[in-house]
């Protein structure tokens, strides 16, 4: 009966040592989650005032137009290269004027989408090959016309 009732205590240990766990592992999910849903708000509140600020720029002439181009909080997802696709033509004769383009934010798809759509462009509207048009963007590049700071 001893060895019964160290059993049965051992038993209640390890089922409080897994609840315990499920407990603590709940708690670090929502911590995750909370910490999600501030660093949202935290960028959602950065866009807001990015976009202030560019509506300022736009009333007070220092810029001529704004293409925006939002992957997320709508059904329709709407990406910067789908917004340089659709203006391939004024994007062509901006860099013919000496525009400077910059591209700033995901590293791991974005930049490399909007690469790939700038080449494209340059090589239709500018009647290149696939590799003059590489060797275009590599000059804009090298005269620090096409930056990027991406992460």
């Amino acid at each position: 009966q001893l060895e019964r009732h160290q059993l049965e205590r051992e038993q209640l240990e390890r089922h409080q040592l897994e609840r315990h766990q499920l407990e603590r592992e709940q708690l670090e999910r929502h911590q995750l989650e909370r910490e999600q849903l501030e660093r949202h708000q935290l960028e959602r509140h950065q866009l807001e005032s990015d976009q202030l600020e560019w509506q300022e720029h736009l009333k007070n002439g220092a810029l001529s137009r704004i293409d925006v181009a939002f992957s997320r909080d709508q059904p329709e997802k709407v990406y910067v290269q789908n917004k340089l696709a659709e203006h391939a033509k004024d994007i062509w004769q901006w860099l013919q004027n000496g525009a400077h383009f910059y591209v700033c934010g995901d590293a791991a798809y974005m930049a490399k989408d909007v690469n790939q759509t700038l080449i494209d462009i340059v090589a239709a509207q500018g009647g290149m090959s696939q590799e003059e048009a590489e060797a275009y963007v590599a000059a804009l590049k090298k005269d620090k016309r096409y930056q990027r700071d991406v992460y």
